[in-house]
Parts: structure tokens; sequence; C-alpha cells
């Protein structure tokens, strides 16, 4: 008795490991993730930086990058394979990152389309691999 007890107690253990251990991947924060600089572009402290805003209740997002610009860039997202792929909605362009965390993500140049900005004063232009992280509520 006691070894069936114990074979119980030992599979309703691994079951519930299993159960915690599933995570979906493409899980995200709400929230607006922010641009990290890297230490080459220092002189970029005092420029506004990129930002992308996602809504995972609607599966929305909005890329800010050109502050002079009157573009809205906004539109709807998903994600494959820990691939988040955002098209505006009138599907012009579309910017790909790749899903690190629920926090963070990383910017796929190649994979996106063309990022130009009126003003390279005012604004960074986000290179393949920036990181974007979500600002602290």
């Amino acid at each position: 008795m006691k070894k069936y007890m114990l074979f119980i107690i030992l599979l309703f253990s691994m079951l519930a490991l299993m159960a915690c251990s599933k995570s979906n991947d493409n899980e995200l924060n709400t929230g607006t993730y922010v641009m990290e600089l890297e230490k080459k572009q220092s002189d970029d402290n005092e420029k506004i930086l990129p930002t992308i805003f996602i809504d995972i209740n609607k599966k929305e997002f909005t890329f800010s990058y050109d502050v002079l610009s009157s573009y809205f860039t906004i539109g709807t997202y998903e994600i494959n394979d820990n691939i988040l792929t955002a098209t505006t909605n009138d599907d012009k362009y579309y910017y790909t990152f790749e899903v690190i965390d629920k926090n963070t993500l990383c910017f796929l140049e190649q994979e996106s389309s063309k990022i130009t900005v009126i003003d390279k004063d005012f604004c960074v232009i986000p290179q393949n691999g920036a990181l974007f992280k979500i600002k602290e509520q």
C-alpha cells in the first residue's frame, strides 16, 4: 500500500512540475518598451528614444521613433516562434522584434521596413539588435 501511495504522490508531483514549467514564450506585458542606448551612443542621451507600446489585450501597437513626423505608426501585431511582427493599419510598414522575455524586445532591422526620420538631431534610429525594455510604471 505504501508503494502505491508513494507512486501516486510522485506522479502528482511530476504532473504539477510539468504544469508549472509550461510557459508561453510569446507572452508579453502590456506597456511601453523604450529603446536602451548602447555606450557608444552616449552622444544621443539628449535625443528622444524610440518606444513601442504593446497592448496584449487588443493585439495592437504604437511605434514612435520620429517626433517630427505626422505619421502615426499604429497597427496590429502577431507573434510566431518568438518573433513579433507589427504591421501598420495601412499595411505600408512592418517592424519585427524578437521576444527575449516578457519585458524585453530586440529590434530586427533587416526584417523590418526602413526607418527614416526627418531630423537626426532629435531622434535615435533603432539599429539591428537594439533592446527595448518595458518602462517601469
